[in-house]
């Protein structure tokens, strides 16, 4: 264990509170993900211990400007529901990293490129805890100009289905962005391409019952048959 981390651990030790906001608010923003990444693991450890590591890491996070290099971190169902907590404090679903992106970005990207958004959850924080600022990240575009939900449809390349509680959110949150942005056509063809070419390397047929397909239909208001015809033409 590094020296740094070390230091907090015994502050941790100690339960002094001031001590341990000590230790975070000097700490450089590599140790402070450390720190972070500490109190994420020991909170999994057990239900008993997830609730008291979930609060600390919210003071900390609400008092020092967030970690950029943890919006990148944050990209599964786990790392959310332990940080949300702290990223409804300041805004911090907002914040952006050097790629512009947002904690929504990543989570849309999974794991790997592989991982299932836990998208009704997100669509469950939006409806009765952080309306304002989660539709605000949603529609938040990253250096390519990617939204979130864009972001899912042109690189994330799980196209297993979903369940339907799962396939109604992601209905919910486009129309979330449709009526809060309005739907930008211009990855449309680049969305459609990466789909086209997802199906082939896995050798899955682009018919109208697959999950993704529909969802790119909607997002744009297409007929899905349409949709169809359109990539067989690419």
């Amino acid at each position: 264990m590094k020296p740094h981390l070390q230091q907090f651990v015994s502050a941790l030790s100690s339960g002094n509170i001031e001590q341990i906001m000590a230790q975070y608010v000097e700490a450089d923003e590599a140790q402070k993900l450390g720190q972070l990444a500490f109190l994420y693991t020991q909170g999994q450890k057990s239900p008993e211990a997830f609730e008291p590591y979930q609060q600390l890491a919210t003071k900390l996070l609400a008092a020092s400007p967030m970690p950029k290099s943890l919006i990148g971190k944050i990209n599964n169902a786990a790392l959310l529901t332990f940080f949300t907590p702290a990223l409804q404090c300041n805004w911090h679903f907002n914040v952006v990293d050097s790629h512009q992106r947002n904690v929504l970005h990543y989570l849309m990207l999974g794991a790997d490129g592989q991982g299932t958004p836990p998208f009704n959850y997100l669509r469950s924080l939006m409806l009765f805890e952080s309306n304002e600022m989660l539709q605000q990240a949603l529609v938040q575009k990253d250096e390519d100009g990617f939204t979130p939900l864009e972001l899912y449809f042109y690189s994330n390349e799980n196209l297993a289905p979903l369940p339907n509680h799962e396939f109604t959110a992601v209905l919910a949150l486009i129309e979330f962005q449709s009526n809060n942005e309005g739907i930008d056509t211009r990855h449309y063809h680049h969305i459609l391409s990466a789909l086209t070419e997802l199906c082939l390397n896995k050798r899955i047929a682009m018919k109208n019952d697959l999950q993704r397909l529909q969802f790119v239909a909607y997002f744009y208001g297409e007929n899905v048959d349409v949709l169809i015809d359109k990539a067989r033409a690419l």
